[in-house]
């Protein structure tokens, strides 16, 4: 694997960790925001609005930095697929920027189930484009071959590991 395929592939693995951090929270910090969000005011539901905007916007950026390395690297096929995902990241940016703005209606209105109902949806559209850009982070492992007409054989590349056994964690059961 050349140089740019593998800085493609650490900028992907890092904004699929950001994006994730971004949208779950830390593990000891999620079962405290839970609670929280229950009883937050409409100035705080605004704000957590305004975030997940921003995670779903900066996934998308960094879909569009993968196409662009993609490109560069003229790899066809990972262009193709990251092209759709990021027609399918753009959408998801313009469907949560509008519940970003309905829940600051609601909001004005002091229509609380309204405010709930908006955040439920984005919450939605925020894991929805989380799993996008887990796609993209796989684009190009699959490839197509077509050997004869009307059959076609799907070969399953094996996936791009990191270099080394130190990049990943121990297994928990051997320590």
């Amino acid at each position: 694997m050349d140089r740019t395929k593998r800085a493609a592939r650490r900028m992907t693995e890092t904004a699929v960790a950001a994006l994730v951090i971004g949208c779950f929270g830390m593990p000891d910090a999620a079962a405290q925001t839970v609670p929280a969000r229950a009883t937050a005011s409409s100035k705080e539901k605004l704000a957590l609005a305004g975030r997940q905007v921003g995670v779903i916007e900066s996934a998308s950026a960094s879909v569009q930095t993968e196409l662009r390395m993609a490109r560069e690297t003229r790899d066809r096929a990972r262009v193709e697929c990251l092209d759709e995902l990021l027609t399918r990241v753009h959408v998801a940016a313009r469907s949560a920027r509008s519940l970003r703005e309905n829940v600051t209606m609601a909001a004005a209105q002091g229509d609380v189930e309204g405010i709930d109902r908006e955040l439920y949806r984005l919450h939605h559209l925020r894991e929805r484009t989380s799993r996008l850009v887990s796609e993209a982070s796989r684009c190009g492992e699959r490839e197509t071959v077509i050997e004869r007409p009307g059959a076609t054989v799907v070969r399953i590349l094996s996936p791009k590991l990191p270099e080394g056994a130190a990049a990943y964690p121990p297994h928990p059961h051997t320590h």
